[in-house]
Order: C-alpha cells, then structure tokens, then sequence
C-alpha cells in the first residue's frame, strides 16, 4: 500500500499500525523490499501522483 500525505499539524511518528512513517522523493526511496513491492508499482505510484490522480488504485 502506498500513500500520498502531508503533514498539517504536528509530526510524523509510529503509532500502532506502523513502526515509522517517513517522506521519500521519487528519486531518493529506500531500498525497497523486491518481495513486496516493485520498482515499477513506485514509478507508476509517482506518475499518478503527479498527473493528480488522487482516486483509489487497485491490482
């Protein structure tokens, strides 16, 4: 699951469903977890992101 947020009070922390959040531009991600998720399923995250697609995706 991806998500596209910000941040409008207070400050990203872990909370009982995750163990951090974080920020990450498109060209300074993570290594990523191949068993889990795909470069290309990132790559085709952003590019809905940016031509502002903001309704659900699903696979």
């Amino acid at each position: 699951m991806f998500f596209h947020c910000e941040i409008t009070g207070g400050v990203a922390r872990k909370t009982s469903e995750s163990s951090e959040s974080a920020f990450f531009a498109a060209d300074r991600l993570p290594e990523l977890s191949l068993s889990r998720v795909l470069p290309s399923q990132i790559q085709a995250f952003f590019q809905a992101v940016y031509a502002g697609k903001t309704e659900a995706q699903y696979d």
